[in-house]
């Protein structure tokens, strides 16, 4: 049993991702897919409208620029597409083109001139065509860091469970919900603020865009800063659809107002985290000044380094995970692995990282210079000043703890962790 399907292209789709560089059929698919017939069956595709307006010699082969595509692949997988016209014979008749073929498949017709492209256009313009759109909302939690500087973490999610979130741990404040608004898979997003509150780009942080993916972590961090400290921390957001080339302006899906919320901080903690340090630090400290620290490897200096961050994170360990790329699913492990200690919590954080940044990293200078700066984009520079306010001559022993515990730490993670 044979079925055809057709499949319009909205002229205004090719018009917007290619321009005037391409014209094409409707998509006409055989079913069931990846069968071989016994016989060949005629099909018969309607022209691109650029072809039956202006009709043309059709030539053979690679002299035509009508050209004759073709995807065998079935089920859900993404369409392949082979530009097939050298080896399938065209007739034309009222408006339409026919062949013959014994495979069941996809069939496409592209009146393309530059011949060379038309499968990297077909290929451009399916996967639009086929994205399966989604009903998401922008949600946009903000915190202050300072009276003038504060961070942004906009979501784009598929369902309302803000309390996954870990905004809600950190003393994020929601500033911000849209309706539901219709987005595709794969599509591409792009932020833009105005008001009085101005982006600022940190070297730890992506662009401000990202591509919506369903039922996933779809979230942008942005710093910002205020502009005029004597108006209110008031600004306005755009999530706009990534334009294309051949598009004269940009599609905005929804515009937020935001307020961010006030600065607050615990009366004397910073204060009290900048200049205690804890009895195990000092006495590691206090093994800096041993002879025998100038025989220590930079591995070792850099396991003890780790251990000093490990103790002084506290809170903020979270928030360095979120920096360093982590998934929420990773932090929320951590969590639930290590329920009872924030220090536990810190060294699992730090040794997920280590093991992930070591295969990227060239040298144990570039994956601890890699910490510092992510440590300095989440305001705790004060970790980074204790360290290298010191030499970087370590502890024979404190290195041999911290390394056990690493050991010992990864052996009881669970393997999504240890294999991520």
């Amino acid at each position: 049993m044979k079925i055809v399907n057709a499949q319009p292209v909205p002229d205004e789709l090719v018009a917007k991702l290619l321009g005037n560089q391409a014209n094409f059929s409707p998509v006409v698919t055989v079913e069931p897919r990846r069968r071989k017939f016994h016989r060949p069956i005629g099909l018969r595709i309607p022209l691109p409208p650029s072809w039956r307006d202006s009709p043309r010699d059709a030539g053979e082969g690679d002299t035509t620029s009508l050209r004759l595509l073709c995807s065998v692949i079935g089920g859900t997988a993404p369409a392949q597409w082979e530009d097939i016209t050298g080896t399938t014979k065209l007739m034309y008749a009222k408006d339409c083109a026919s062949f013959t073929t014994n495979v069941s498949a996809r069939f496409w017709l592209a009146d393309c001139p530059r011949t060379a492209e038309a499968v990297s256009f077909a290929n451009l313009l399916y996967r639009e065509l086929s994205a399966v759109p989604y009903m998401a909302k922008f949600v946009v939690f903000a915190k202050m860091n300072e009276l003038r500087e504060g961070r942004l973490r906009c979501y784009c999610m598929t369902d309302d469970k803000m309390d996954k979130t870990l905004e809600q741990h950190e003393n994020f404040t929601e500033v911000a919900r849209s309706r539901d608004i219709e987005v595709m898979e794969g599509m591409p997003l792009h932020l833009e603020c105005s008001g009085n509150l101005v982006p600022v780009r940190k070297a730890t942080q992506q662009p401000r865009c990202f591509s919506f993916q369903a039922f996933r972590d779809n979230r942008l961090p942005v710093s910002v800063k205020v502009r005029d400290s004597s108006k209110e921390h008031t600004g306005f957001l755009s999530f706009l659809r990534k334009s294309t080339k051949y598009e004269d302006s940009q599609h905005v899906l929804c515009n937020l107002n935001i307020t961010m919320p006030p600065c607050i901080k615990t009366v004397g903690s910073e204060d009290r985290r900048r200049t205690l340090t804890p009895l195990a630090l000092r006495e590691r400290y206090s093994a800096l000044n041993e002879p025998a620290m100038a025989s220590m490897s930079a591995m070792e200096r850099t396991e003890l380094k780790m251990a000093v961050i490990a103790e002084q994170l506290g809170l903020s360990w979270a928030e360095l995970a979120r920096e360093l790329q982590l998934s929420v699913d990773d932090i929320n492990k951590i969590r639930v692995e290590n329920p009872n200690s924030l220090l536990e919590q810190s060294s699992a954080l730090l040794n997920l990282w280590a093991t992930r940044e070591g295969k990227r990293a060239k040298s144990e200078y570039m994956r601890l210079e890699s910490l510092y700066a992510a440590l300095k984009s989440i305001d705790r520079m004060d970790i980074v000043n204790m360290l290298e306010g010191q030499p970087p001559q370590p502890a024979r022993q404190g290195s041999r703890d911290f390394s056990r515990r690493r050991n010992t730490e990864r052996d009881n993670l669970s393997p999504g962790m240890t294999n991520a």
